[in-house]
């Protein structure tokens, strides 16, 4: 039996699969096994896994037929044997000693679970950390965990990151929650596991460092529209009503799981449902206004908020884009200063804006010159106008 078991569901992951597994290979805790759940796989991912299982005896390899995220791990749940389970995605990597560092605040705290930031890998790195005050939640605190487990109200933002990834839990308290969640819920899934799990366990332990890496490449995602959208929200939305009754479950945590779903219906109508005017509750246009007329800008930046400054940048008619350079900052120094008025930064995340800004600022580029407007999310806006925070 080990101290750890690491459950990786794997399905057509050939590309990344390699980094994962060697990440999780050489980690400095070796009481540990790991079990890859081949969920029907039709590219080459089942013979990187047999190649792994023959050369590790901790690696086990189960496959399956396709039955989707939730069912390959509930399987990997059923397989475990360790005290503590974490989990991975087959495309995503972890520093070598992320599973040591988190079990020593789980055995050290007696910690129902742990939880970590992690690092989001796209066009550019960003780090994620929990929301709330590192350290022990347990008797009276653990109330103000649950009560900011979906979001912090007072910073605006999600309070325990809603990754199953990310953490560390005891194998009953992961058990019961992973079982919990039927295998029909394709949105949300790892948030609903964790809100169940929090709601079970009575001492968490938040660590604030990332050790854990996201891969989400913007240049490669493409999505078709998802007419069914509604239909999978309606599944999240009878889970949690489902679990409304549970001891644990505060009115503070129903006003929040409530506006959980207004998000995922903005996220629905921005960009899932096939909307033919998107990202209408997205990007509120009152930036223009703090633009003077017939400036010329450079877009710096990528992804949705790019697309939709772009469009009201024509919408209004007098501006003009120069260039739009991407992420390719080094691009910028070399646009002649007096061709344009402003470089417009098209990043939503106000701590890589704020890097990016310092970087340009390094590079010589006058801070006059230099645009970032905060977008907060819609249902932030619908949170305070309903009362639900000042």
């Amino acid at each position: 039996m080990a101290k750890v078991s690491v459950i990786v569901p794997v399905y057509n992951s050939e590309q990344y699969l390699i980094r994962c597994l060697d990440s999780l290979v050489n980690q400095t805790l070796k009481d540990m096994e790991i079990i890859c759940i081949n969920d029907g796989s039709t590219d080459s991912s089942l013979d990187i896994l047999g190649k792994y299982e023959k050369d590790y005896n901790h690696i086990k390899v189960y496959s399956q037929s396709n039955q989707g995220l939730v069912a390959a791990r509930k399987k990997g749940v059923s397989l475990a044997t360790g005290n503590f389970i974490g989990y991975v995605d087959s495309d995503d990597w972890v520093e070598e000693e992320m599973y040591e560092q988190m079990l020593v605040y789980a055995e050290k705290e007696n910690a129902d679970i742990v939880t970590c930031g992690y690092f989001l890998e796209g066009n550019y790195t960003t780090k994620h950390l929990d929301n709330v005050e590192e350290g022990l939640y347990a008797g009276e605190t653990i109330g103000y965990l649950r009560d900011n487990t979906i979001y912090n109200y007072s910073k605006k933002e999600t309070g325990l990151r809603g990754s199953l990834w990310s953490k560390l839990f005891k194998r009953e308290i992961i058990e019961l929650a992973q079982n919990s969640v039927p295998d029909n819920i394709t949105i949300a899934e790892d948030k609903l596991c964790v809100l169940r799990a929090i709601l079970e366990g009575e001492r968490v332990y938040v660590l604030k460092k990332p050790l854990y890496h996201w891969e989400m490449n913007y240049n490669s995602m493409s999505r078709s529209d998802d007419y069914s959208y509604l239909g999978k929200i309606d599944n999240v939305y009878k889970y949690l009503v489902g679990i409304y009754e549970h001891k644990n479950f505060t009115k503070k945590m129903r006003s929040q799981a409530e506006l959980y779903i207004v998000e995922l219906l903005t996220l629905g109508i921005n960009n899932r449902m096939g909307f033919s005017n998107k990202y209408l509750l997205r990007v509120d246009p009152y930036w223009l206004e703090q633009v003077n007329e017939n400036s010329r800008l450079v877009i710096y930046g990528g992804g949705d908020l790019e697309e939709q400054y772009v469009t009201q940048v024509h919408s209004r008619g007098d501006l003009t884009i120069v260039k739009q350079v991407g992420f390719a900052i080094d691009e910028i120094p070399e646009i002649e200063t007096e061709t344009y008025d402003y470089i417009l930064i098209a990043i939503k995340n106000k701590d890589k804006a704020t890097e990016v800004i310092n970087k340009l600022k390094e590079k010589s580029i006058s801070e006059d010159k230099l645009l970032w407007f905060e977008q907060p999310e819609f249902y932030w806006k619908y949170a305070r106008v309903q009362g639900i925070i000042e």
